[in-house]
């Protein structure tokens, strides 16, 4: 019999003054790999449609990385920051986008999500933003695709490139260092700035909610929109989801982002030494937000987000339009199987770094809804 598993990170955190100690489980302790803080970017693409078959070309943008060929990308040594010497645009790059349904938008069996009922009568509900490295990395238009069904969104790197809607604010290097406990990307120089931007920005900053995605992470912002909705937390609190804030898909709220900038500075930079102390922005923001009263509000009644290693025979088997998706993993005795009507109401899924994956992945969530809506749609014709 095959044991019907889901890799979901759950975490079990303590905190002290004399610093943070986390028990994990095995799929969490991988959310603590090298990658989880490294910036990375996508390629866009609709669900619902036929999946397309692997290519095998050499452009930069279809390659799959391996995983230490991933790793390279923004790892080595970051000289000394330069003050002022970054290319900035003039303004927020900001597009509200008209909300058009895709194949990815169904939050349950019976449940659909049109345009009103994912804002909530609100325009500047839910902004979406990642950092990207300079170049982006070959994930950067799937990345994009899924944003434009955020409310608003926003890339950020050391150089400005409007028709990629990437906005350079952060002077340096993107290439960082990797160390810490958990041999991790030591950023949170750089998005200590993109935080700082966002929270001065008048039009970032009215958004109620704020997530920021990893580029190796597959976001469904309509379903984001309506869990945020559900769980119905005022946005004015300095809300959080995550104990600790998982590093793929960080989530917070208006009241997080004004409280980081009125008292950042004075609270977690001179008092408590936090950018010393945490070197990795993932944590930096978590310890951060909870110093200054954040509470933890993600939703207990069910699994939002996949967090885990997917072989290529799985990749293959979603491929081939395969549910459940059965494999095995080394050394465990049994194999894991991802069943899609579980997957597909989920929030985001990591790590997936590759286009092929990313794409693989949306394509086989989308699918048995696809050809039902078509169905549907024929019955209805007729």
């Amino acid at each position: 019999a095959l044991l019907i598993v889901v890799a979901y990170q759950q975490q079990i955190s303590l905190a002290s003054s004399s610093g943070y100690v986390s028990v994990e489980t095995a799929e969490a302790g991988e959310a603590r790999g090298t990658m989880e803080n490294i910036p990375m970017g996508g390629e866009a693409f609709i669900g619902g449609k036929e999946p397309k078959k692997r290519k095998e070309v050499t452009g930069e943008e279809n390659k799959e990385l391996t995983d230490d060929e991933f790793e390279k990308r923004g790892t080595e040594n970051t000289p000394e920051e330069k003050e002022g010497t970054g290319t900035e645009s003039t303004g927020p790059q900001i597009e509200e986008k008209e909300q058009t349904k895709t194949s990815g938008e169904s939050l349950g069996e019976d449940s659909k999500v049109d345009q009103n009922e994912q804002k909530g009568g609100d325009e500047k509900f839910l902004f979406c933003y990642a950092v990207v490295m300079n170049p982006p990395e070959p994930t950067i238009d799937l990345v994009l695709d899924y944003m434009s069904e955020c409310d608003g969104h926003m890339l950020f790197s050391n150089v400005s490139q409007p028709e990629k809607g990437i906005k350079g604010i952060i002077n340096a290097d993107m290439r960082v260092p990797v160390g810490g406990e958990w041999s991790s990307a030591l950023n949170t120089p750089h998005f200590w700035k993109v935080w700082r931007y966002m929270a001065s920005d008048p039009e970032i900053s009215s958004f109620k909610w704020f997530v920021k995605v990893d580029m190796d992470t597959l976001l469904q912002p309509r379903h984001l929109a309506r869990l945020i909705r559900l769980v119905g937390v005022d946005y004015h609190r300095n809300s959080v989801w995550g104990d600790p804030i998982p590093g793929p898909m960080e989530l917070f709220s208006q009241g997080s982002l004004s409280k980081f900038g009125q008292k950042h500075i004075e609270i977690c930079d001179k008092q408590m030494d936090m950018l010393t102390k945490w070197p990795q922005e993932d944590m930096y923001i978590f310890m951060c937000l909870r110093a200054l009263g954040s509470s933890n509000d993600e939703p207990r009644f069910e699994e939002w987000r996949f967090n885990g290693e997917i072989p290529d025979e799985g990749f293959r088997a979603m491929e081939r339009q395969e549910s459940p998706v059965c494999y095995e993993m080394p050394g465990e005795p049994e194999k894991r199987c991802l069943d899609r009507d579980h997957l597909r109401p989920m929030v985001g899924f990591h790590p997936l770094k590759s286009t092929y994956k990313m794409e693989t992945m949306r394509n086989w969530l989308a699918y048995e809804q696809e050809k039902q809506e078509g169905k549907t749609k024929n019955q209805n014709e007729a």
